[in-house]
């Protein structure tokens, strides 16, 4: 599985706390179920936090950070391989009706880029600080 990356932006106002402003992740996991579920995972088990799955899985914190700007780019499954678009949408569906519910159906993006993605990423870093 190649690296994942991810960049984080944050913004203050005077008198409230720092909250992110907005998250993209580069060929990272898709979500812990599929993991589990799986039994010919190929990712190291330090890739998945013990009892995470009682609590949350990464799609239903995907909808947490709504209306905030998200990028998914080549997510991976529990095998390292990369998703489908089809896939990713569909195993994101609470997280796309989440962002629909904020009408903020753009701020969240599930895109599949051929490497390296770095300029798409870079593109849309400067898209969403401006």
């Amino acid at each position: 599985m190649a690296a994942a990356a991810f960049a984080t932006g944050r913004a203050t106002t005077t008198g409230q706390s720092e909250s992110p402003a907005f998250l993209l992740l580069n060929r990272t996991l898709a979500d812990f179920e599929s993991v589990v579920a799986w039994k010919d995972y190929d990712l190291p088990l330090s890739a998945v936090a013990f009892g995470i799955l009682r609590k949350v899985d990464l799609r239903v914190l995907c909808a947490s950070l709504a209306p905030r700007p998200v990028w998914l780019m080549n997510t991976v499954g529990p095998t390292g391989n990369p998703l489908t678009l089809s896939d990713i949408s569909e195993s994101y569906e609470v997280a796309i009706q989440a962002y629909a519910h904020h009408k903020q159906g753009e701020g969240l993006c599930l895109r599949v880029e051929p490497d390296p993605a770095d300029e798409v990423a870079l593109a849309w870093m400067r898209k969403v600080l401006v």
